[in-house]
């Protein structure tokens, strides 16, 4: 289980979070690129591609913060990224602090991008604008068509989790026999769970317990 309250430097708890949970000869991070706080890439373009391929744009912050703050300082930051289209948009945005992290598909908030009722000059680190807090608004509605909410400090007990097998990240439901079995069962029933027991379970990460997930039709 990830401990992050110590650690004093926020470029050092990102580079542990990109650490923990994207650890892959698959990924680079590379911060800040037009401010943006964190940002996964693919370790090296492929050939014949233009862009490196970008996986993952978050904000983060070193303590405990709000997730639809985080979230609306990460749009008002990465409009002008997107617009300018040096690089491709990635699938997820996120937000993380020291406890928790929230992924969005990208394409769910894209609508805001053409509001004409965002001020997009705001100062996106300035959290209590009127114009800041009702962009939060929007930001929030739209984000809860599609978001998931783990808790990285919550790795015990039956429930729903973040589990890495691999290099891939899974959503299951965990059902734990004294330690010495783990079942991952899918909620769609086409799917037989799977029982990880022995030196199996050491294929199994961890990463937080589910927390709260909306999905909206």
């Amino acid at each position: 289980m990830p401990n992050y309250s110590d650690i004093p430097k926020e470029e050092t708890f990102k580079a542990a979070v990109f650490r923990d949970f994207f650890i892959s000869s698959k990924y680079a991070y590379e911060p800040n690129i037009g401010n943006i706080d964190f940002i996964v890439t693919e370790a090296k373009t492929l050939k014949g591609n233009i862009w490196k391929r970008h996986y993952l744009w978050a904000e983060s912050k070193k303590g405990i913060a709000e997730i639809y703050s985080m979230l609306t300082q990460l749009v008002l930051t990465v409009k002008k990224t997107y617009e300018k289209g040096e690089h491709l948009p990635p699938p997820y945005i996120a937000c993380f602090d020291t406890v928790k992290i929230a992924f969005v598909p990208f394409h769910d908030i894209l609508p805001i991008f053409n509001d004409n009722d965002v001020n997009w000059n705001v100062t996106p680190s300035n959290h209590t604008t009127d114009d800041f807090l009702k962009t939060k608004k929007k930001v929030e509605k739209l984000s809860k068509k599609n978001i998931v909410i783990f808790n990285i400090k919550q790795t015990e007990g039956n429930g729903i989790y973040v589990v890495s097998v691999g290099n891939t990240f899974l959503v299951k439901r965990l059902d734990f026999d004294h330690a010495k079995t783990i079942d991952l069962i899918s909620a769609n029933p086409a799917y037989e769970p799977r029982r990880y027991s022995g030196s199996e379970l050491d294929e199994i990460k961890i990463e937080g317990r589910v927390i709260a997930c909306y999905h909206r039709v």
